[in-house]
Formats: C-alpha cells, sequence, structure tokens
C-alpha cells in the first residue's frame, strides 16, 4: 500500500491492516496504481471491473465523496 493510501485510510477511520487482508492482491494493485492523490477521487472512481471486495469499496469511496473531500482538507473536524 502506497504512503498516500495509508495516510488517506487512517484519515477517513478505514482499517488498512484489515482491508490488506480484505482485498486481493490484484485488487491492491489496481488501488495503487489508480489512487496517487486526493485529485484521483473523482466522480468516476466506481468500477465493478477489477473485483468485488474492490467493487464495494470504490462503491461507499464513491457514495461518500464529498465528506471525504471535507474530511481530508480537514481532519480534525471529522
Amino acid at each position: 500500500m502506497t504512503p498516500f493510501l495509508k495516510e488517506f485510510f487512517n484519515v477517513i477511520g478505514i482499517d488498512t491492516e484489515y482491508l490488506i487482508r480484505y482485498l486481493t492482491s490484484n485488487e491492491m494493485q489496481y488501488l495503487n496504481t489508480t489512487l496517487k492523490s486526493i485529485e484521483d477521487f473523482q466522480p468516476e472512481i466506481y468500477s465493478d471491473k477489477h473485483g468485488e471486495n474492490l467493487e464495494v469499496l470504490l462503491h461507499f469511496l464513491s457514495s461518500h465523496l464529498e465528506e471525504i473531500h471535507e474530511i481530508w482538507e480537514e481532519p480534525n473536524s471529522s
């Protein structure tokens, strides 16, 4: 997991140790190559083409994109 993703999931409160066990290596590779900064979280990050578990995570992130941006900008306000 990239340093950005570790920080990102920490800020929004997702357990990275569990996430690493939950996602397949292909799903983790997709995350590592696709999400390199907060700017990569565009409305079209959702995909059902890279694995069922990743689909669930991307759906969650897509559904809460506005809140995620707010938390990222001001992590102490969450």
